[in-house]
């Protein structure tokens, strides 16, 4: 629970909780402790269509739940190889930041998604423009954790930007490809 609380304090305040978190964070306890039982949470979410929609059947709640959580799964798991591939490209000469770092970054970043689809999950509602802006509040919690990366002044953004479509984007990628796979849906 106090994972999820810092998760809560990122968004609040992001510079300060990020330092926090690179001083103490451990990515493979994240992983166990955080992230999936999160990603779990939002795919029993996904069964508050059968409140809302009277169409809705189990069949459909039960790959929505599979689907969501396959997306977030491979989300993580992809976005973390790729943003270790772009991070020495940006980063400053001579500095390396190890991969449990990425996951650690990528791990909350992808949380305050996995909150922001949970909360979209739970409305009875799927088009709430104010949830897309948090989204992009995203972009925000990213910038102000540039400078535990050790990268070149003129680089920033680009990361910024690359993260953020990455982190964002793949776990939509995923979700879009698998509902192209599922004839039924």
């Amino acid at each position: 629970m106090r994972k999820i609380a810092t998760v809560f304090r990122l968004i609040v305040s992001p510079q300060a909780t990020w330092s926090r978190i690179f001083k103490s964070s451990s990515s493979a306890s994240l992983e166990r402790t955080m992230y999936y039982p999160l990603v779990g949470l939002l795919a029993v979410s996904s069964f508050m269509i059968l409140v809302y929609n009277p169409m809705s059947t189990l069949h459909m709640a039960i790959i929505g739940a599979v689907m969501e959580f396959v997306a977030f799964f491979l989300g993580y798991v992809v976005a973390s190889f790729l943003i270790s591939i772009l991070l020495p490209k940006l980063q400053q000469a001579g500095k390396v930041t190890t991969d449990g770092r990425v996951r650690t970054f990528v791990i909350y970043n992808m949380s305050i998604l996995v909150l922001i689809e949970l909360v979209r999950n739970l409305l009875p509602t799927d088009d709430m423009p104010l949830l897309y802006i948090f989204t992009l509040y995203i972009l925000y919690v990213i910038f102000r954790s540039v400078k535990f990366f050790s990268l070149e002044s003129d680089k920033e953004a680009v990361f910024t930007v690359c993260a953020f479509l990455i982190i964002v984007a793949l776990p939509y990628v995923v979700l879009m490809l698998l509902n192209k796979l599922m004839p039924s849906l």
